[in-house]
């Protein structure tokens, strides 16, 4: 196959990974925001940090090719990498505990826009005026679907607006390590990291989980080994700046999570919103296909 032609297949390859990945994250979400009512936001990301190692580890064990890219010369870069994902998912657990899903979701998807614009200074990338519109146009249609309240900007939105910034750096720096790293290396140290650093201060704030709620925060530990490890799979097969649209395939996900889940019936605005998502994440892909841009 031509160079052309690999380096096309490879990109529309990261692009349906990308939103498959970010396709499972509302399951997470809203299982967070559940247990955030009744355990420490501390706690809440220990128990998911341990379940998203452990899962981790099981699929690391199963391939032992996957064993041998553990191996890494960058070890500061991955533990920086984890430090800022962990601090990330901290500030976005916590925004979570005081504002509705709907809100926080609206206000993590920010994080594209940043990663589009440090892509340029941060990796060399130069998205193109095509990659802005796409980007500005499915945060547009995000708004449409949440419609989030943003008339008084909270400590608590703060919290997730920073969230989002960090999930950004995280990226841009998952882009790095994928010049010489694989991403089941990226996903081990990210959770390692975080299950480390967590474990030291969880004993100060922790209280007995229900049975119940262990399984909880374990479909939560198993949605962030799962979607992370496409994430970062998906870094490695096309620029990062390409795939920025497609992290808003959660918002369609979430829109079928909550109509055949909890009986929420989208209204038509939602639903113009959820095909503005799709179409911006689609656009890019034909045009990526097409051989135009990238």
């Amino acid at each position: 196959m031509p160079d052309p032609e690999r380096r096309q297949g490879s990109a529309l390859a990261g692009m349906a990974l990308m939103a498959l990945a970010n396709a499972w994250f509302p399951v997470s979400d809203a299982i967070l925001q559940d247990l955030a009512k009744r355990y420490p936001v501390l706690q809440i990301s220990w128990a998911r940090y341990l379940f998203f190692f452990l899962i981790t580890m099981l699929l690391v064990m199963a391939w032992r090719r996957e064993r041998l890219a553990l191996r890494s010369a960058r070890l500061p870069l991955h533990v920086l990498r984890g430090l800022v994902m962990m601090t990330s998912s901290i500030l976005f657990i916590a925004g979570l505990s005081f504002l509705p899903l709907a809100d926080a979701v609206a206000i993590l998807f920010l994080g594209p826009l940043v990663v589009v614009a440090l892509s340029g200074a941060m990796l060399g990338e130069k998205p193109d005026w095509f990659c802005w519109t796409a980007v500005i146009c499915g945060f547009a249609g995000t708004l449409l679907i949440v419609r989030p309240g943003f008339g008084g900007l909270g400590a608590a939105a703060l919290l997730t607006i920073a969230a989002a910034v960090l999930w950004a750096v995280q990226q841009i720096l998952a882009r790095k390590l994928s010049t010489t790293e694989r991403a089941v290396t990226g996903v081990f140290y990210s959770s390692l990291v975080g299950l480390a650093a967590l474990s030291l201060v969880v004993p100060l704030q922790w209280t007995p989980p229900t049975p119940i709620d262990w399984g909880l925060m374990f479909v939560t530990g198993f949605v962030a080994a799962i979607g992370h490890w496409g994430v970062l799979k998906a870094i490695e097969l096309a620029p990062i700046s390409i795939l920025a649209p497609f992290s808003y395939s959660v918002m369609p996900s979430a829109v079928l999570i909550g109509y055949f889940v909890f009986g929420q019936v989208p209204d038509p605005v939602m639903l113009l919103g959820a095909l503005i998502v799709c179409a911006s994440g689609l656009a890019v892909g034909y045009r990526e296909r097409a051989g135009r841009g990238g």
